[in-house]
């Protein structure tokens, strides 16, 4: 359980940095669009369609951070010995929509399309399910290194 477990969290520090740079890169946005309302109210030129369109602009932000945090909670709970049903279409769209987040920055694009006819639920441990698929697509990821297309379907 220890091992599967630091294996894990491995994965997660090779996922380290480029977690760290897409959650700086939306809170600079924040930061930004703050500054620029601060200083709007400091001089009283308050356009109410322009401060609307920094909130939306914040708050994409904000979202695409969440859906970065949530996902390494996710991955990263120590449930060595938890044992489910889950969906695993769900936890293959959780892990890819994390992924995308992350990789984005280096051109890779991944795509899941499910195939079933209808959903399905397996019983294990959703945890390594998912350690099983950040690993894949972290080798894939390697894979495409140097190539035109760095798509991973």
């Amino acid at each position: 359980q220890f091992a599967a477990h630091h294996a894990k969290l491995a994965s997660i520090g090779e996922l380290a940095a480029g977690v760290g740079h897409e959650i700086n890169n939306p809170l600079a946005i924040v930061k930004g669009y703050l500054c620029v309302l601060e200083k709007k109210i400091e001089k009283g030129s308050i356009d109410f369609n322009e401060i609307r369109s920094y909130v939306d602009k914040i708050n994409v932000a904000i979202e695409r951070i969440t859906r970065i945090v949530q996902g390494l909670r996710t991955f990263s709970r120590s449930d060595a010995s938890e044992v489910s049903n889950f969906s695993p279409t769900d936890a293959i769209e959780e892990s890819f929509d994390m992924l995308n987040e992350i990789y984005e920055k280096d051109g890779i694009r991944l795509t899941f399309k499910n195939q079933l006819d209808k959903p399905c639920a397996v019983h294990g441990n959703r945890g390594k399910f998912q350690q099983i698929i950040m690993n894949l697509v972290s080798n894939a990821k390697d894979a495409t290194q140097g190539k035109a297309s760095r798509t991973i379907n």
